[in-house]
């Protein structure tokens, strides 16, 4: 296999590279970013190429890629929606076309969970053919609910390429950094919770995704997946696993709050994010582990308390049904 792999400087890349580089099935990877990966592998070359580029095809015909692995994509949210929308969206549209065109034989798409939505009426464990309801005044969210879209539009057109959509929760490690993260450890006033609201949540430990990766870049099943572990805990566990009080605010105050502090550049996140931590949006891992025989290697508490500076905490996680 000669595999490509968008995104390949970022944390996600860096995980699928060192999970691959040691398997006999892959004889090549390709990575592609706007920056230079920080580490190195014998099996990798690197070239330099935004997601949105022209050039993208060509770049997969000359490495005769065979599989791409698409993790270019602003996962912490900025303050130009325009910029994350064209790198989100427009730039995953760019890289199906290009695939088409190079005659790449396998595509991961990596999803999220948050395509179906925080809401009040959701079930207690989301299954793969419910609703893609993602809030959309939420950056992050309706923009994997648009590249879904791509991506259906895409199997429709072209059914003899494999694509496997993995539909991730958050994921979490000591050495994850995006916004979660950055949530769950900030300290005073600012960690905050809505009052009245406590939902159940998921995250998925980093070394949970690299197993996955590497498991359907092997397998090449077609189809989607979601990708969480078999847990979740009420979302104020987390801040006692994290030694690290919360704050309760009503929402009528927390929401305008939460807005002009990202406004000040104050907190990682902007106020459409408060559903997420308003209402559940656990998913069920039941199909992947029937059909995929992928079993994750720690808990939705594991991963929380990998996190630096975290000991073990709280227990009596709720199981996936």
């Amino acid at each position: 296999m000669n595999l490509a792999i968008t995104g390949v400087s970022g944390y996600f890349g860096k995980k699928a590279v060192l999970a691959l580089e040691e398997e006999p099935a892959v004889a090549h990877m390709l990575g592609l970013d706007v920056v230079s990966p920080g580490f190195f592998s014998a099996k990798l070359s690197f070239i330099p190429m935004d997601i949105r580029s022209p050039q993208m095809a060509q770049a997969l015909r000359g490495g005769e890629i065979s599989s791409v692995l698409h993790l270019a994509w602003v996962f912490n949210p900025i303050h130009s929606y325009r910029l994350m929308y064209d790198v989100n969206v427009n730039g995953t549209l760019n890289l199906l076309t290009a695939c088409k065109q190079a005659g790449v034989k396998h595509i991961v798409f990596l999803g999220s969970t948050t395509c179906y939505g925080a809401h009040a009426d959701n079930p207690e464990w989301l299954q793969e053919d419910r609703p893609l309801r993602g809030n959309w005044s939420f950056p992050y969210a309706r923009h994997k609910v648009l590249a879904e879209r791509l991506c259906d539009d895409f199997e429709r057109a072209n059914p003899h390429i494999a694509l496997t959509r993995l539909r991730t929760c958050i994921v979490l490690g000591k050495n994850t950094d995006n916004f979660i993260k950055a949530l769950i450890l900030m300290k005073g006033p600012r960690h905050a919770l809505v009052r009245g609201h406590n939902p159940d949540i998921q995250f998925l430990h980093e070394d949970n995704l690299a197993t996955l990766l590497r498991l359907v870049l092997l397998k090449r099943p077609r189809g989607i997946y979601n990708a969480a572990p078999d847990d979740a805990m009420p979302i104020r566990q987390v801040a006692d696993i994290a030694h690290n009080p919360v704050y309760k605010y009503p929402h009528w105050l927390v929401r305008p709050m939460f807005a002009l502090l990202w406004y000040l550049r104050l907190v990682p996140a902007p106020a459409s994010y408060l559903p997420f931590i308003m209402y559940r949006w656990t998913a069920s891992n039941a199909r992947i582990k029937r059909e995929l025989g992928w079993r994750p290697l720690y808990s939705t508490r594991e991963a929380v308390a990998s996190l630096p500076g975290v000991a073990q905490g709280a227990q009596g996680n709720k199981k996936t049904g």
